[in-house]
C-alpha cells in the first residue's frame, strides 16, 4: 500500500505525508524505538522527522502527584532528509494559556552564533547592555525583534543551518579528514 501511495504522489508531482508512532518492538529482538512497517517506511520517504513531547510543569520541583501541566515543549529532529543535512533540531514551546512562544530557541541560536555572550547568569546583548537572566533577554527580544532577527538571518543565509546537532559537526569533520590530495572522497 505504501509503494502504491508513493507512486501516485510522485506521478502527480505532489507531496504526501504519513504519520507514524514509535512503539516498543513487540518481539524481544531489535531496538525499542523502531519504526513499524518494515524497511520501506524508512527507505521511501524523502524526509523523516521525529517529534518528542515533554510536559512543562508549573512547579517542576513539586511532588509528582502535585505537578500541574501548563504547557509542552516539542522537540523535532530530522532523522532523514534528502534535501538538507539530517539531524537538524527545532524546539517549540507551547504554553497552554498564551500559545506558541514566538521566540523559542532564538536565545540558544543567538548564543551559538555569537550574537549574545553569556557569562554565568549575565547576558551581553548586541547593543552592549548586560542583563541578568533569560527573562530579561526575552524582554529585549520583544522590544527589539528586528535587530537580532536580521543578524540571525544573515548568519543563516551564509551558513545554511538553523540549529545543528553535534553529530553533523562530527560527520562534516570526518568527511573533511577522509578527502585525499585530489579532493575526492575515499
Amino acid at each position: 500500500m505504501l509503494k502504491m501511495f508513493l507512486n501516485i504522489v510522485k506521478g502527480k508531482d505532489s507531496i504526501g505525508m504519513m504519520a507514524g508512532h514509535f512503539f516498543g518492538n513487540p518481539n524481544s529482538y531489535g531496538g525499542a524505538d523502531e519504526i513499524g512497517g518494515g524497511k520501506f517506511a524508512k527507505l521511501a520517504p524523502d524526509i523523516i522527522i521525529s517529534q518528542k513531547k515533554v510536559p512543562i510543569y508549573k512547579d517542576p520541583k513539586a511532588a509528582l502527584r502535585d505537578r500541574v501541566v501548563i504547557g509542552a515543549e516539542i522537540k523535532a529532529m530530522t532523522l532523514k532528509n534528502r534535501f538538507y543535512p539530517p539531524f537538524q533540531e527545532a524546539t517549540i514551546s507551547i504554553d497552554y494559556k498564551n500559545g506558541i512562544d514566538p521566540y523559542a530557541g532564538l536565545l540558544n541560536m543567538a548564543i551559538d552564533c555569537g550574537i549574545i555572550q553569556v557569562g554565568g547568569a549575565w547576558y551581553t546583548l548586541p547593543n552592549g547592555d548586560k542583563v541578568q537572566g533569560a527573562v530579561k533577554v526575552r524582554e529585549y527580544f520583544q522590544e527589539n525583534p528586528d535587530e537580532i532577527l536580521q543578524q540571525l538571518e544573515s548568519i543563516l543565509e551564509t551558513t545554511g543551518y538553523s540549529t545543528m546537532n553535534e553529530e553533523i559537526a562530527e560527520a562534516a569533520e570526518l568527511v573533511e579528514n577522509s578527502e585525499n590530495e585530489d579532493g575526492k572522497e575515499e
